[in-house]
């Protein structure tokens, strides 16, 4: 009995995911919670253009997932936060989303070199995901609904 309702009250918590999302281009902000929100419409979505503002929310609570990208303005930008993450051994899933690809093809899914090497360093730790800038609306759809665990064609609220 306490297990159900256990089970019902994590259930109730998966169906509100808390996600933050960190990156200084407003548009690249706005753009990533309106297609949240499109999928998810009672999500709770965090937005920082300030990595410092949104280490000290990291700090104080840990989100469903976390949304960064690598260069930002500022003393805390991704490039700093992810090993720091991993230092903190954070459980909650985090997508890494970045310009740094290889080669030429902007619609690249392969991390640059050095992308590559930060995420072999934390991924012993962190639940690490790389998504390329440019994407496209699936391509995050897609990765929102591996790291938050919900099944493709499911969304909430809508």
């Amino acid at each position: 009995m306490v297990a159900d309702t256990l089970a019902l009250v994590k259930q109730e918590r998966q169906i509100r995911p808390r996600i933050v999302v960190v990156d200084d281009e407003p548009v690249i902000l706005e753009i990533i919670e309106n297609l949240i929100r499109s999928w998810f419409e009672d999500a709770a979505v965090l937005l920082f253009q300030d990595g410092q503002a949104a280490w000290g929310e990291l700090l104080r609570t840990d989100p469903d997932l976390l949304i960064t990208d690598l260069k930002r303005s500022g003393e805390m930008d991704g490039w700093r936060m992810i090993p720091l993450l991993a230092e903190r051994k954070v459980k909650y899933p985090i997508v890494l989303v970045s310009g740094y690809t290889k080669g030429k093809d902007l619609r690249s899914l392969i991390p640059s070199d050095s992308v590559q090497d930060l995420l072999q360093r934390v991924r012993p730790s962190l639940k690490v995901s790389f998504l390329a800038k440019p994407f496209e609306d699936e391509d995050l759809r897609k990765i929102l609904a591996t790291t938050l665990n919900i099944p493709i064609g499911n969304h909430y609220g809508g």
